[in-house]
This record gives C-alpha cells, sequence and structure tokens, in this order.
C-alpha cells in the first residue's frame, strides 16, 4: 500500500511528465507552422524579386547569340541578391542555372524532386517556356527549431526541479498533520477529551474536528449508557427482591390465609412490573434499530390526540386533573396511529402526575409544519435537558422511560420533541410534526 505522502509525490512527478510532452509536441506542431510560414512568406518575397526581372530575362532568352549564356549570368546575378536556393530549366527540361552542384551528365534531365528533396520550394513556369524552382532548405529552421526545443528542455528541467522541491515540502506539510490525526485516532480511549489542536485550515482540519466531535458524541453516550445501566439495574432489583421476598416468606410457610393472597398477588403484580419494564427496554432498542417498523396512514392528529386524552381519562379524573384541548380543526397527515397514542399517553400521564389541576393541548399551524404545546400547571421539570434520557426519573416517577420511547415515536415521524419549563411555572412539551 503506498502512502498518501508517496502518492503526492508521483503526482507531482506525472503532472510534469504530462505538462512536458503536451507543451513538446504543441511547441513542435505550432513552431513548424509558423517557421514554414515564414520560408513561404521569404519565397515569395524572393518570387517579387524574380517576377520584377523576368521581363529582361525573357528578352534576352530571345536573341540568337550566346543567350543560354546571358539568361546564366542573369539568374545568376537574381541568385546572388535572393535569400532562396535557385534552379532554371529551359525549354528543354535541361538546367540552365543552379545554385547546386549539379554534375554536367545529370544537367539535361535534372530530377527537381530529388533536388529540393530537403527543401520547401515553388515553382514558376516563364512565358518563354523556361521554369523557375525556388527553395529554402529545411535545415535552417530545423536548426532554429532545436535551438527553441534546447531551451524548451531547460526550462522545463529547472522547473521540474523547483517543482519536485515544492512536491516534497507539500508532501511533508499534508503528510505530518496526517500522521498526527493518525496516532490520535490509534491511541482512542473512551472518556478521554480531545482537543481540535490540527489547524491545517483545510479538509485535515475539518477531519480532526470531526474526531473530536464524534470522540465526545461517544463520551456523552457512554456515560447516558452506564447510567442506563445503573438505573435499569436499580429499576430491575427492586420487583425481583420484592418477588424473592414474598416467595421465600410463603415457602417457608410464614405467611398463611388472606397474607398468602396478598402476596401472590404482589409477586404476580411485582411480575407485570417486570415484564412491563423489560418490555418497554425492547421496544425502545427496536424502535432505534428500526427493527419496530412504522405503519402510517392518513389520520387526523386531533382524533388521535382525543383518544389520549380518553385513555388517561380515569387517571386525570382521580388526580382531579382537567385536560383542555380544542379539536375544532382537521389536521390530516401520515402518521402511525398507535405509536403517536402512545407517545401522547406518556406525556399526559406524566402531566397529570405532577399538574396541580389542570394541562392544556394546543395546536398551532405552521407553513410546512404542525406544532403542538403540551401545559401543565404544575411545579416544572427539575432537569430538562435530561428528561428524555433512558431511566431518568424525577420525584415520583416510574420507570423513567415513557419520555424515551416518546422522542423515539416522535422523531421516527420526521418530527422533533423539547421540554422546558414555562414563565408562569408548570412543564412545556413542544411537539413538531411536518405536513404530509
Amino acid at each position: 500500500m503506498k502512502k498518501i505522502g508517496t502518492k503526492i509525490f508521483l503526482s507531482y512527478i506525472s503532472i510534469i511528465v504530462i505538462i512536458f510532452l503536451l507543451t513538446t509536441g504543441l511547441f513542435n506542431i505550432f513552431s513548424d507552422i509558423y517557421l514554414k510560414k515564414e520560408v513561404n512568406a521569404q519565397l515569395q518575397k524572393d518570387i517579387k524579386v524574380i517576377s520584377s526581372n523576368i521581363d529582361r530575362i525573357e528578352k534576352l532568352s530571345s536573341l540568337t547569340n550566346l543567350k543560354n549564356l546571358d539568361v546564366r549570368r542573369n539568374f545568376g546575378f537574381l541568385g546572388r541578391i535572393i535569400k532562396s536556393e535557385l534552379v532554371v530549366l529551359d525549354r528543354n527540361g535541361k538546367m540552365l542555372y543552379s545554385d547546386f552542384d549539379v554534375k554536367p551528365a545529370d544537367r539535361k534531365q535534372l530530377n527537381v524532386d530529388k533536388l529540393f528533396e530537403n527543401h520547401i520550394y515553388e515553382k514558376i513556369k516563364l512565358e518563354s517556356g523556361f521554369t523557375v524552382y525556388l527553395g529554402a532548405p529545411n535545415s535552417e529552421f530545423e536548426k532554429f527549431n532545436n535551438i527553441l526545443f534546447m531551451v524548451q528542455g531547460i526550462s522545463i528541467l529547472i522547473s521540474s526541479g523547483i517543482v519536485i522541491i515544492i512536491a516534497k515540502y507539500m508532501q511533508s506539510v499534508l503528510v505530518k498533520p496526517l500522521k498526527e490525526l493518525k496516532n490520535k485516532m490509534e491511541n482512542y480511549e473512551i472518556d478521554r477529551t480531545y482537543e481540535n489542536d490540527i489547524l491545517t485550515g483545510d479538509e485535515i482540519e475539518i477531519l480532526d474536528k470531526t474526531f473530536v466531535n464524534m470522540s465526545d458524541r461517544i463520551n456523552v453516550y457512554n456515560k447516558q449508557r452506564k447510567m442506563a445501566f445503573q438505573n435499569a439495574s436499580h429499576e430491575l432489583k427492586t420487583p425481583l427482591m420484592s418477588i424473592q421476598g414474598y416467595a421465600e416468606a410463603i415457602k417457608d410457610g410464614i405467611v398463611e390465609g388472606d397474607e398468602l393472597t396478598n402476596s401472590l398477588d404482589i409477586i404476580i403484580k411485582e411480575s407485570q412490573r417486570l415484564k412491563g419494564t423489560v418490555d418497554t427496554v425492547i421496544l425502545i432498542n427496536k424502535l432505534e434499530d428500526n427493527i419496530e417498523t412504522f405503519n402510517y396512514e392518513k389520520v387526523d392528529l386531533s382524533n388521535l390526540i382525543l383518544d389520549s386524552i380518553a385513555a388517561v381519562g380515569y387517571l386525570a379524573k382521580e388526580k382531579n386533573v382537567d385536560i383542555e384541548f380544542d379539536a375544532n380543526v382537521e389536521h390530516i397527515g401520515d402518521y402511525d396511529a398507535d405509536k403517536i397514542i402512545r407517545a401522547f399517553i406518556n406525556i399526559l400521564s406524566n402531566g397529570i402526575r405532577y399538574a396541580n389541576s389542570k394541562i392544556k393541548i394546543d395546536i398551532f399551524e405552521k407553513e410546512n409544519s404542525l406544532e403542538i404545546l403540551i401545559k401543565d400547571d404544575g411545579k416544572g421539570i427539575d432537569n430538562p435537558d435530561r428528561v428524555f434520557e433512558r431511566f431518568y426519573k424525577g420525584e415520583d416517577g416510574n420507570t423513567g422511560l415513557g419520555l424515551a420511547i416518546t422522542k423515539i415515536i416522535i422523531e421516527g415521524h420526521n418530527g422533533g420533541i423539547s421540554a422546558y419549563n414555562s414563565k408562569d411555572g408548570g412543564a412545556v412539551f413542544n411537539i413538531t410534526l411536518s405536513k404530509n
């Protein structure tokens, strides 16, 4: 497995190679185009020079005496004042003049293409029948091209050295904080507090913050788990001790008659209480692990609240608590009716336990959500931040699981729930459910 520093270094080298190949190819293509364009431009200039002297040369070609010699001299003069290589053929294709060293035997049937094999050349046909060839050697612009290529190569080597140095530096800059983060993760300990001490100003710093936040959440969860375990142990221990005590008394014959019946009733009641606690813990775990599914259907939320009020009606009457709710407005949505009713029953039961005389339920319709406020006139909540924790119980509390289940059910409906104490006194539960 390659280290990230090596990958970074190799990526820089790969970029250098790709840029070098790309720039070299493009440079050669465009330099060839440019130089050939310049050569052609020079040929055109030389053609203009020859064209301006064509009339005089063609007049000489009409003379009978020494015409070829005079023509050669005139073309020789032109060959000296132009930059291009010059070749002139007479009417029969015989070489009349050439800037090349041509053997006498080859002058009668000259192979012009072979002569200008390494040249860029132009052909001019004169009215007199003479043919003029102008050419520029490739070697001239090839030399210039080689010089440019050499300069480019030197520039690439220098820049490559600079890039390699930068790559090595960046490699150390990136790898060092990553090693620090790696060591921090490898030496992670639960309940240890970590600080965000990798300050690189980039994604590595964000990753370090994420690790620190994750560590804090794990620590909080671990504390809650320990506390829940302790509370669960206490909650299960109490009924078990009662069951054990009465069972031993019955076995030893200590209780008889009506007292025996009462003892058996207590054992049954505590067993049911114990089973209820275990069933509730199992339900919470199922809801959190998405094993217990939600069965959504279109129902009126107001009707669900009314059903919840009816379910706790006997308890409210026994405690002389009046529950106020205006159900004149329909609030149709997708809800798991049984679970929503259970959530409201848990809140109302809690309110009845602590209210003096009244619980009020209000629904407020917002643009995309419904807000439900459930307020009692009791003394309020001792610790609102912990009220939804498992097994957290206030004064006169039961198992401490009801509100924990309520929170999971509300969040299972993509909603939210919070608790606080009102200014007038009493607890307030604020539930938000989306419209759907």
